[in-house]
């Protein structure tokens, strides 16, 4: 009887594309992604950030810059607080389509109230859908096109050394007044919250 991997050894399984992967391939995959699964256990989500420390800005451009590019040509709005960023003035900025950061007038506060305004994280990252660019069937894949983008700016952060939370973002009023944005057209989905850790200085 034939295998389910069309008769081969125990040690071959055949890829996707035809081609047959040996046990030795995953195990060189698993060695070179070492660094990151580790990071990923030592630095969980964390509830603790604070903005004492500076973020270095090329930090904060390789998060907005994987986050850009799993967006890109979807109807979603790139925002972000910098309270503490080496070269940026604290304040609201929008990811520009060319990942410039465009200021933002607004004030000086993190959107959701899970930080105190005093001490919050150095950086908090919002995706905002825009309503008027989506109809109601395309809500649902919007939303966890932006999770997985979230999540893979999450990634790049913490393998910068930053800690980060990621958080539901439901807080449209607050949003609103913020940001100055029209009701129902940004809609905030959801946030990023990194900092590096307290006593550490930007690499």
């Amino acid at each position: 009887m034939s295998s389910a991997t069309g008769g081969k050894p125990s040690g071959m399984v055949r890829a996707m594309g035809g081609s047959d992967i040996d046990d030795r391939d995953f195990e060189r995959v698993e060695v070179a992604a070492a660094h990151t699964l580790d990071t990923m256990r030592r630095r969980r989500t964390v509830r603790s950030l604070t903005s004492d420390v500076a973020v270095p800005l090329r930090t904060l451009v390789a998060v907005t810059s994987d986050i850009s590019a799993q967006v890109a040509g979807l109807p979603l709005a790139v925002l972000f607080l910098a309270a503490n960023v080496e070269g940026l003035a604290p304040g609201w900025y929008r990811l520009d389509g060319d990942d410039s950061f465009v200021p933002v007038s607004a004030k000086l506060e993190y959107v959701t109230e899970s930080w105190p305004n005093a001490n919050g994280p150095a950086i908090q990252l919002v995706l905002a859908m825009d309503l008027r660019s989506i109809g109601a069937p395309e809500y649902g894949a919007l939303a966890i096109r932006a999770g997985r983008a979230v999540m893979g700016g999450w990634m790049t952060g913490l393998d910068a050394g930053l800690q980060g939370a990621i958080l539901a973002e439901n807080s449209i009023a607050r949003w609103t007044r913020l940001i100055g944005a029209k009701p129902f057209e940004l809609r905030p989905i959801v946030s990023l919250s990194m900092s590096l850790p307290s006593g550490r200085e930007g690499e």
